[in-house]
């Protein structure tokens, strides 16, 4: 069952919303794009998510279907749930004139439903992002801490000069610039150092034909109370052909993954992991290019199986000890500042 495709087409007689998708890694929440007042008019990418409560059996039943593809959950439930959570978005946009402040919201804001099947407006409401805008720094502090690395900053790009057209992950977003090219615009909607992290090992990287390009500009955002424009993000060019991943999904008995195919890919990994690791995409022309390495994601995509375990619930997380351990990213404080770590180990300071 495609659960993203079930929120996406519940969402389509929405004038306010667009459900991109059920987030599977650390916060399991819904994406949400707001809409513009017209078809004609695309707001930028801030990344917002829908948070349910997760002791909801709305919320189980999505993480079910999610985490188990053997689930026994018929797919009219988890319709009539997306369609729910359409109406409750839809009423409580309409009752906080949201479409008339949303230029204003921090970026990767939450809003968050009590109950799905019970909820009045008053058990929905917003969580601000505050934390996450406290923490960004100026491009200009960003040469400073950079000095010595004799790094070329891009050029910037406003923040309200691109329009998301589909959500990637939380913090990502295909997006359409103003004079009409599509890229990827890479954000942050929990700890900003990690996204920063990323934009300066991609400026410092050497150029390689299977590791993503250097970013084409850094993204600013006016806030209030910040006298500079904060650097919130960075664009980087799109690839058409998926993930990786999802391509070696594709391969059925009937239409198998031609031989040459598989070998080009591994040869192209092989050279890719020689030169940096990061997780993998295919691009139009069918090659693969590595894209991602900011130091985050869900476990379950990177920790040995024996390290998990499966406590009550539906879904698979890491054992007690590892989800306290300092040195695993997921437990890492919101509180952190960017402070151009050495080797990339995100301190407080």
């Amino acid at each position: 069952m495609d659960v993203d495709l079930i929120l996406r087409e519940a969402s389509s007689v929405s004038k306010y919303w667009r459900l991109e998708g059920f987030c599977t890694d650390t916060s399991r929440t819904i994406l949400l794009t707001p809409l513009g007042p017209s078809a004609c008019i695309a707001l930028p990418p801030y990344h917002l998510l829908c948070v349910l409560n997760e002791q909801d059996p709305c919320y189980q039943d999505l993480v079910d279907v999610s985490d188990n593809p053997g689930s026994k959950l018929p797919e009219s439930r988890i319709r009539f749930i997306a369609k729910t959570v359409v109406e409750l978005l839809d009423a409580w946009a309409v009752f906080r004139n949201f479409r008339g402040t949303i230029n204003k919201i921090a970026m990767g804001s939450r809003i968050h439903i009590d109950e799905i099947m019970t909820s009045t407006l008053s058990k929905i409401w917003i969580s601000p992002n505050l934390e996450l805008e406290k923490r960004y720094i100026s491009p200009g502090r960003l040469r400073q801490l950079w000095v010595d690395l004799a790094l070329d900053l891009p050029q910037t790009l406003d923040f309200e000069n691109m329009a998301a057209i589909s959500r990637l992950h939380d913090s990502t977003s295909m997006v359409q610039l103003a004079n009409g090219e599509v890229a990827v615009f890479k954000g942050a909607v929990r700890i900003v150092a990690r996204m920063y992290h990323e934009l300066r090992e991609l400026i410092r990287m050497p150029d390689h034909a299977n590791v993503l390009s250097k970013p084409k500009y850094v993204v600013t955002r006016q806030i209030s109370g910040r006298l500079d424009g904060v650097a919130c993000g960075f664009i980087v060019g799109y690839h058409s052909g998926a993930s990786l991943l999802n391509g070696l999904a594709s391969s059925t008995p009937q239409q198998p993954i031609p031989m040459d195919t598989k070998i080009k890919w591994i040869q192209q990994l092989i050279s890719a992991l020689q030169h940096i690791y990061g997780p993998a995409v295919l691009s139009q022309e069918g090659d693969v290019v590595l894209v991602d390495f900011e130091q985050y994601g869900s476990p379950q995509r990177w920790l040995h199986p024996s390290l998990w375990d499966k406590p009550a619930g539906h879904h698979v997380l890491p054992n007690q000890g590892w989800r306290e351990s300092p040195i695993n990213p997921v437990s890492m404080l919101r509180s952190t500042f960017y402070s151009n770590p050495t080797l990339g180990l995100l301190q407080g300071v």
